[in-house]
């Protein structure tokens, strides 16, 4: 009985605190795919497909960030934070294929709400049967209708926001910038009380590394200002002002992550022995909704999360980038000359003793070495 008296008297003198127990924590959810869930457009308004990279190029910024972090330098910031993963190979190989493409999503919807599970989804097709189109300040029934018909389980009621942003290469294709195309804000994430908040939208593309948490390759902090409940930004909006606002939330250009060295060489020796269809350099990209509860907080944030960054960019964005240095130039062409070597050997055993099948084999093999002794000749 004392216990529950002193949660009471507790919840009375400090009702954030018993706001933020009662409610369930939200859940983030990145949707994959190559045109817009909600708009239902393309990703690439340019057109253009990334391009297909073999140099061992990575252009890490060597730091690991964490709201909190972030946030106890700030001191009095006060924050709430979802965030959700997307696992995926960065390359891949397809059939007749003798470069690895880059396999990156067009499109990105980051869904916030009471969800079953945070678990990030692929879309190979947006399905639009039952709503065409999602016209701005369309009604929450509209956007359920959406997610639910493209498999995204969602009750009315415990939606929180949703961002969709485009993924735009550049005319050279060696970078992309994040474009915010909509942005929807049905409530705010309980716990603070202020009717507008600051919200920031954090995506980060981490890789491999020698730090337990892999090595972050981009960083793009996108403060989307001072929302409310019903806040909207659509890219198709009439009014001039929203669409300036929208404009403004796009990204800077941000490298695109080439293959490190053991993915590289890793496809080196997959080409040189035929083998096709494979998957190289994993990584993982988590999108990161922080809502401030003061509005001009949320430019706080991002200054602090770009501060902390900023040296290690710096330290890296001054290097001059070649396709390969020297070294791993020699270890790549030498190892496309074995792989041929190898592969005529077997050719010439399998002539000899006439079979023909492991004849066939080493025909094949010797076709891709050679394609990969060329490539990097």
């Amino acid at each position: 009985m004392k216990l529950l008296r002193l949660a009471i008297l507790f919840a009375l003198i400090n009702p954030i605190a018993a706001a933020r127990a009662a409610a369930p924590a939200p859940k983030t959810k990145i949707v994959a795919s190559g045109q817009c869930l909600m708009t239902a457009q393309s990703g690439d308004p340019k057109g253009n497909a990334f391009i297909g990279a073999v140099a061992a190029i990575v252009l890490p910024v060597l730091v690991e960030l964490a709201v909190d972090a972030v946030v106890a330098d700030l001191k009095k910031v006060r924050t709430l934070s979802s965030s959700g993963n997307l696992e995926m190979d960065l390359y891949q190989t397809g059939a007749g294929k003798t470069y690895p493409e880059l396999q990156f999503p067009r499109c990105l919807t980051i869904l916030t709400g009471n969800f079953a599970d945070d678990a990030a989804v692929s879309l190979d097709d947006v399905k639009t049967d039952i709503v065409d189109k999602l016209d701005p300040e369309a009604g929450e029934d509209r956007l359920l209708a959406r997610l639910n018909e493209n498999g995204i389980a969602a009750a009315k009621g415990g939606l929180y926001s949703i961002v969709e942003v485009a993924v735009v290469p550049s005319n050279d294709r060696t970078a992309f910038q994040y474009e915010p195309r909509y942005v929807r804000v049905l409530q705010l994430m309980p716990g603070n009380r202020a009717a507008a908040q600051g919200l920031v939208l954090n995506l980060s593309l981490s890789g491999p590394g020698a730090a337990p948490n892999g090595t972050v390759y981009s960083l793009a902090p996108l403060s989307l200002g001072s929302v409310s409940a019903g806040f909207e930004l659509h890219h198709e909006s009439t009014d001039p002002v929203a669409q300036r606002k929208l404009a403004a939330l796009r990204s800077g250009y941000l490298a695109l992550p080439g293959m490190n060295d053991l993915s590289y060489r890793a496809y080196v020796r997959d080409i040189a022995s035929g083998k096709t269809g494979r998957s190289y350099m994993p990584s993982n990209l988590k999108a990161e909704l922080v809502q401030t509860q003061k509005p001009s907080d949320a430019a706080l944030f991002v200054a602090s999360v770009l501060d902390k960054s900023k040296a290690k960019t710096v330290e890296k964005a001054g290097t001059t980038i070649a396709e390969l240095d020297p070294f791993k130039a020699s270890q790549a062409l030498l190892d496309a000359k074995i792989a041929v070597a190898t592969a005529a050997s077997e050719l010439a055993e399998a002539t000899a003793a006439n079979n023909e099948p492991k004849k066939a084999l080493a025909t094949l093999k010797l076709e891709k070495a050679n394609a990969a002794l060329a490539d990097l000749q």
